[in-house]
């Protein structure tokens, strides 16, 4: 296949479906080595921007992490001020606030699921103290009903 710069690629690899509720989606694939024959120069601290996934050792704390990379990113730009948002990828959708909205388009957002919780269990709340409410106003007019029964006469059969 080649490119409208004249570069010639091989395709290595087709996905036949890929999970559309994921938030990574994309059109191809290619490694950084290539950007680098395309004339984008990802060694350019400053000129290159791109979300990374990467993965920790069980325990590791991802602050210090965080800390340590936007160290090595102040060392080699002086003038930078990147923020790193390290998280965990399966809380990404809910727990995220909007710091992703290039990478994951739409997020949710727990706050919204946290006060929908609460609309919904205040609203089981008033359901139960309206169907007592009815039950025991029912139970009133039962019982009078019984009691002018009990009187005319009738058994428990009748």
């Amino acid at each position: 296949m080649t490119a409208t710069g004249g570069s010639v690629f091989t395709v290595i690899g087709v996905i036949k479906s890929f999970p559309q509720n994921s938030h990574i989606q994309f059109d191809f694939l290619v490694p950084f080595k290539l950007l680098k024959e395309v004339g984008l120069n990802y060694n350019d601290w400053g000129g290159f921007r791109c979300p990374a996934f990467i993965e920790l050792k069980e325990g590791t704390d991802s602050k210090l992490v965080g800390i340590k990379i936007k160290d090595i990113i102040k060392r080699n730009l002086k003038e930078s001020n990147s923020e790193i948002f390290i998280q965990n990828i399966k809380k990404i959708h809910l727990y995220s606030s909007g710091k992703y909205k290039e990478v994951i388009g739409t997020p949710g957002d727990i706050t919204y699921v946290r006060i929908l919780s609460l609309i919904a269990a205040f609203i089981l709340i008033i359901a139960c103290i309206n169907f007592m409410n009815l039950s025991t106003a029912q139970s009133v007019r039962r019982a009078r009903e019984i009691g002018v029964r009990k009187v005319a006469g009738q058994t428990k059969g009748e």
